[in-house]
C-alpha cells in the first residue's frame, strides 16, 4: 500500500464527509470506505460521474505534501477513467481547509482586499 505521484489527466470526485466521521482512519479501511463510498453515490448522484454506475475498483492511494492527509484513488470500469476522491473539507490544491479560509472569504464578501486579507491572517496567527 503505497502513494503514487500525480498522473496528468487525473480528476477529482469531492467526497461529502458527515460530521464526527473520522476521515483518516475511514480512508484507511477499504471496505468501510468502499460502503461510505457507496453510500454517498446512492444520496449524491450528482457529485459523480454517471459512468461510476457501471462499477469502480480502487487505484492507490495519493499522499498530500502540503497537508500530510492520504486520499484514494478509483478507476472506473466503463471508461478506466481515474479520480482521486478527496474529502470536502479541503480547498483546492489542498492549499488548506474550508474551516482554515472560512473567515477569510467571510471578508471577502464585503470587499476587503486579498492584501487586507493578508495582513489579518499573519497577525491572528
Amino acid at each position: 500500500m503505497g502513494t503514487k505521484s500525480f498522473i496528468p489527466g487525473d480528476k477529482t470526485i469531492w467526497l461529502p464527509i458527515v460530521d464526527g466521521l473520522d476521515y483518516e482512519q475511514l480512508v484507511e479501511d477499504t471496505p468501510r470506505f468502499r460502503a461510505y463510498l457507496d453510500g454517498q453515490i446512492g444520496e449524491h448522484p450528482e457529485l459523480f460521474p454517471a459512468e461510476i454506475i457501471g462499477g469502480y475498483s480502487f487505484n492507490g492511494f495519493r499522499q498530500s505534501i502540503k497537508r500530510g492527509i492520504q486520499t484514494r484513488r478509483i478507476r472506473l470500469v466503463a471508461t478506466g477513467t481515474a479520480y482521486q476522491i478527496r474529502p470536502n473539507f479541503l480547498m483546492s490544491y489542498m492549499m488548506g481547509t474550508a474551516q482554515e479560509v472560512e473567515k477569510g472569504l467571510y471578508l471577502r464578501r464585503y470587499g476587503v482586499p486579498y492584501e487586507g486579507n493578508a495582513q489579518l491572517s499573519v497577525r491572528t496567527q
